[in-house]
């Protein structure tokens, strides 16, 4: 099984990557930020997608960190990618904004990575079954790997 993470770039994905040494149990995590020269800009997210489903259906056991707007035709795909779990991770506007300031320079214009940003809260408002919503990478490791839950024990003492 393989994932595609939709997220926005400055999410935090390189981090999350380097911070679990590019691994996640079984799966390894690869870091697609892909950039591509297309014909129509308007095209870019599908173009983008498609490399990246050809280049999963050689490969199981993968996290693809993806900086792609999903694009409308998978929310109509169940069934398509039996082989490909979905997920967006959208962290909150605050951080995303801190994050860009951290990243940034304060003159290098950034708005794109909000307007993208915004292109994501609205594909969220498209729910589907086959893409996962969640609020940030954390959350997402916790899903796959829930924390194991801690047991109260209690000890008893016995006296032979």
């Amino acid at each position: 099984m393989n994932w595609v993470i939709f997220t926005t770039e400055c999410s935090g994905k390189t981090t999350f990557a380097k911070n679990n040494k590019f691994n996640l149990n079984e799966y390894q995590i690869v870091d697609w930020d892909v950039i591509k020269t297309v014909p129509d800009i308007r095209y870019e997210n599908e173009l983008m997608f498609i490399d990246l489903i050809v280049e999963l259906q050689k490969s199981d056991n993968k996290i693809y960190l993806t900086n792609i707007v999903p694009p409308d035709f998978i929310f109509g795909c169940k069934d398509y990618f039996k082989n490909i779990n979905f997920a967006i991770i959208l962290i909150k506007e605050e951080q995303l904004i801190k994050n860009i300031k951290n990243r940034h320079h304060p003159q290098y214009n950034s708005q794109y990575i909000i307007d993208k940003y915004n292109s994501f809260r609205v594909k969220i408002g498209m729910k589907n079954e086959k893409i996962k919503v969640f609020n940030n990478f954390e959350e997402f490791k916790n899903y796959l790997y829930p924390p194991a839950s801690k047991l109260e024990i209690k000890q008893r003492i016995i006296r032979l």
